[in-house]
């Protein structure tokens, strides 16, 4: 993956900077926020540089000469077999090592300093299983590889004594790196339905290895029991045939002349399956067009036409996830949203992040104006990018998805405020447009896969997740407004509903809002278990209040087993002691831990404290989402119904009963 990249002259970029990516493998899920003019997409557009060798884009008043470009790799050592794996491994050396960081030291520069930084984070976690490798180009130095101007000089050195040798060995690791991955930029102002045409390089790129390798084997394929009759064959035959009836004719004028191999085409006599195979796509696939509810792709609205770009890209990879394909895709996309209908965005957002996760698993950076993912979006980094005042440099701000808004306090004043307001417009247009649709808003990733499993029948529902208590009931309280002060919400006939835990903390807010004869589109219920009976309540209609957690609500067995094997498969000694101290009790009315109505208990009274690190185990963050996954991979197949999903199926009226009256 690309894990950072150096910027000098670039755009907004003068001088030399250092911009971080992403520093996760797991989590390849980049995105840029900020104002306008701040160089988010210069970032995206300078990797394309590199890549794809766009023209370059100067920051003016800056030396052409000191402009370069030098993307920072992070690349799996069982991925490298090529033959020049050693001089890889001694540029990574070289990144990873003390060499580095005292040529950084003497310079004392702020980009440098900062790289240093970011990379003993990285060093920490992947020194051991993964090169560590920054190459790029300068403007001066043309397509040659090039490591930067602090460092070009060190790491030739070390690749050989000999100049020309070095520089040879560099333009093999650079060329090894553009063979191992595939750059898709989609600038903001890149035409959709030009980018949609099967012939473009774009798509030509998301396509699948396979679809190239079917065309080669059609031309390839022998005819039964001949071993020369294969299309490529039988087309250089004929043209062999064709080319000395012609020269045979014009020979008979004046020997000298002949059609023959020329120096140009390297003496090739014959044409290639490839050859052909390009011709193919080139003449063929422009005679197919996109179209959508039998309509062409141009004929739609821009953001129509915007939105099929990312579908289109999602639905390929999606398909080609288990195929082995030429390249590693990073897909980079310029304002998903732009133009897009807003009921629109939260589903192209978390698509983008789908594509980041699992078998798929693709690199994927963004840059945006909606702050809607915000509250939604639970995987990779955010960078916020604002000008400072002082230097009139771009300064970057990095946060992790998983506790973003955690961290809200370092936020600009708005953020927070917009990525609210922006998923609450979009979720009451969607709702609007798709009444058909029911949605369950809850706290983190972790209640999502819980209630997916609960719910797993029932297609229409949308589970959102959106950080937190305060980001649930401050979702509600947006939509509750909106819905009271404005005419026209009547017609509105999906049903929303907010879930919360009980917190140590009592939150109080206002009263679902109802339309006419009870009607009811958003709906605020808060968990809480009462003498071992689940019940989903209105926080200002009931006195009871015990805390709970999601964790809490579900199947007792099926939990104790999902956190069972989480710990046996973990590497904490402490808690495998304590799990056989131990015993579930088969009469378990709930799956809480803690209390009198905890669904294990020490096996001797001796074992209290063994309880406790059960409990701690289990509240670990990182924990809790290993659980929550077992725990869902456990209940696939599971006919016995959740005692919190017979509550939402009646709250949402999912099998078309009444609805629930408080």
């Amino acid at each position: 993956m690309i894990t950072g990249v150096f910027l000098r002259h670039y755009k907004n970029y003068g001088n030399l900077n250092f911009i971080p990516i992403c520093d996760d493998s797991d989590n390849m899920f980049s995105i840029y926020i900020g104002n306008n003019g701040v160089g988010k997409s210069a970032i995206l557009e300078s990797i394309d540089v590199f890549f794809n060798n766009r023209e370059w884009n100067f920051t003016i008043g800056m030396k052409k000469s000191e402009a370069f470009v030098c993307p920072l790799f992070l690349i799996s050592k069982s991925e490298v077999t090529s033959s020049c794996k050693k001089n890889i491994e001694i540029v990574s050396n070289y990144f990873w090592g003390e060499q580095c960081e005292i040529n950084v030291h003497t310079r004392t520069n702020k980009a440098l300093i900062e790289f240093i930084e970011y990379r003993n984070r990285l060093k920490h976690r992947y020194e051991n299983t993964h090169y560590l490798i920054m190459i790029g180009v300068s403007y001066n130095s043309g397509r040659e590889a090039f490591f930067g101007s602090s460092f070009n000089n060190d790491v030739l050195e070390l690749l050989g004594s000999v100049h020309e040798d070095a520089q040879k060995a560099a333009n093999q690791i650079r060329d090894i790196i553009i063979e191992k991955y595939s750059y898709i930029y989609i600038p903001v102002e890149a035409s959709p339905s030009e980018l949609l045409k099967l012939q473009n390089n774009t798509m030509q790129k998301l396509l699948n290895k396979d679809v190239l390798q079917e065309i080669e084997r059609i031309l390839k394929k022998k005819e039964d029991g001949k071993t020369d009759s294969t299309i490529v064959s039988r087309i250089n035959r004929n043209l062999d045939t064709f080319i000395k009836e012609v020269n045979s004719v014009i020979s008979s004028i004046d020997v000298n002349y002949s059609f023959a191999p020329s120096i140009e085409s390297g003496n090739k006599k014959s044409l290639t399956a490839k050859d052909i195979r390009d011709k193919i796509i080139e003449a063929y696939f422009p005679l197919r067009s996109l179209k959508v509810r039998n309509k062409r792709v141009e004929s739609l609205s821009s953001g129509e036409q915007r939105r099929a770009v990312i579908d289109v890209a999602y639905s390929t990879l999606l398909a080609n996830k288990n195929r082995k394909t030429e390249k590693k895709i990073i897909l980079a996309v310029d304002e998903p949203e732009s133009s897009m209908h807003i009921s629109n965005c939260f589903n192209q957002f978390l698509r983008l992040e789908e594509l980041t996760q699992g078998e798929i698993h693709k690199q994927v950076l963004i840059t945006t104006h909606w702050y809607g993912f915000l509250p939604i979006t639970q995987h990779g980094n955010m960078h916020h990018l604002m000008l400072d005042s002082e230097s009139d440099q771009t300064k970057v701000r990095s946060f992790n998805l998983r506790n973003v808004l955690e961290n809200r306090r370092y936020f600009p004043d708005d953020v927070e405020l917009k990525s609210l307001f922006d998923l609450a417009s979009s979720l009451i247009t969607y709702m609007r447009y798709n009444p058909e649709n029911k949605w369950i808003i809850c706290e983190g990733s972790d209640d999502v896969l819980y209630l997916r499993a609960m719910l797993e029948k029932y297609d229409s529902i949308n589970i959102l997740p959106v950080g937190g208590c305060g980001n649930v009931v401050k979702l509600f309280q947006m939509l509750f407004g909106f819905v009271t002060e404005n005419t026209g919400t009547e017609d509105i006939n999906a049903k929303a509903l907010f879930l919360i835990d009980t917190d140590g903390k009592q939150i109080k807010v206002a009263e679902p809002f109802k339309f006419g004869q009870d009607k009811r589109i958003i709906i605020l219920r808060r968990l809480q278990i009462d003498n071992g009976e689940i019940k989903l309540i209105n926080p200002m209609s009931y006195d009871i209040y015990n805390q709970t957690e999601m964790e809490d609500c579900l199947d007792p067995q099926l939990y104790y087993q999902a956190l069972s094997t989480v710990i046996k498969e973990s590497k904490n000694t402490k808690a495998k002691l304590a799990l056989k101290k131990m015993e579930f009790l088969s009469d378990a009315k709930t799956s809480m831990l803690r209390g009198d109505d905890s669904c294990i208990c020490p096996k001797d009274i001796k074992n209290l404290k063994d309880k406790k690190i059960i409990i701690e185990f289990a509240e670990d963050s990182d924990n809790k989402y290993r659980i929550a996954s077992k725990y869902a991979e456990l209940n696939e197949g599971n006919k016995v119904q959740h005692a919190l999903a017979k509550r939402i199926i009646e709250i949402l009226n999912l099998d078309g009963g009444s609805e629930e009256n408080d």
